[in-house]
């Protein structure tokens, strides 16, 4: 299924991007039964992110990281998106602060494919491009990977999915889509859960290769804005490395004006301009 417009859903997680679905195509050895299952699930997820609709979204992220001894790291992180057709551009700038000199990222994607990306190194004044052969599961800016964008927009590249049991989370019930990743250098799958009253994202689990709990990113806060639905708070918490960060989102603009030049290399050199 394809939606010629933002697809927000958490991101901006955001927040917004065109929705597609990126699942590949199922397996040749799939059963009858499993071949319906992926497109029941697959109909499940167009439900829910269909909530989000925008062809621009502009927003400050406010990102308080606590890690399990109490140190404690806060970013301002903007994010701007905008979609023409098949190409959305993504910009996020880190703004600059006593012991965070305040990198950027940009990444053009076409369809389900990143076409390119580029990050800005501060210490150096230099833009960089990434180098997509080795795969972009790692490039993580603001505390949350490329991946995790895409897996939040829906159209992450899942090799498949299908329906788990319905389950309780904060008081609500849950549908869970189990999701197979075709990029497994980060994760090997993960859980996504959208409410069963609403359709509307509510968390996401991202498991290893051994099926541990690695990441957990939960929706808190969401509301409707405009013809759309956006999310104001969400909090991830990492088993890995033993933090919580909650994002909170700020200045929220949909559907506003949002000049093409700024989705330019020049412009990322230039850093955070807010």
């Amino acid at each position: 299924m394809r939606v010629g417009k933002i697809g927000l859903v958490i991101f901006a997680l955001f927040l917004s991007f065109s929705f597609q679905m990126g699942c590949s195509s199922t397996p040749q050895d799939n059963s009858g039964e499993q071949v319906k299952d992926d497109k029941q699930a697959q109909a499940l997820m167009s439900e829910t992110f269909a909530h989000f609709k925008a062809e621009t979204l502009t927003c400050i992220a406010k990102i308080a990281k606590v890690y399990k001894n109490n140190r404690r790291f806060d970013d301002d992180l903007s994010i701007s998106i905008k979609v023409k057709g098949p190409v959305r551009h993504l910009l996020m700038q880190v703004k600059p602060r006593p012991g965070n000199a305040g990198t950027g990222f940009l990444a053009e994607q076409r369809d389900e494919k990143i076409t390119s990306m580029y990050r800005y190194i501060p210490e150096t004044n230099r833009v960089t491009e990434v180098n997509l052969r080795q795969g972009s599961a790692d490039v993580v800016i603001g505390g949350l990977s490329i991946q995790e964008f895409q897996m939040f927009q829906g159209i992450s590249p899942f090799e498949q999915l299908s329906i788990g049991d319905e389950q309780e989370i904060d008081g609500r019930m849950c549908y869970r889509i189990d999701a197979a990743l075709i990029d497994k250098s980060r994760y090997n799958h993960a859980q996504l859960f959208t409410s069963v009253d609403e359709r509307l994202p509510v968390l996401v689990r991202m498991f290893n290769k051994q099926d541990q709990l690695i990441r957990e990113i939960s929706v808190d806060k969401l509301e409707p804005m405009a013809q759309t639905w956006v999310v104001r708070q969400l909090t991830v918490r990492d088993e890995t490395f033993n933090y919580t960060s909650t994002f909170s989102f700020e200045d929220i603009q949909v559907d506003a004006p949002v000049a093409d030049s700024i989705f330019t290399v020049d412009h990322l050199k230039k850093g955070w301009d807010r």
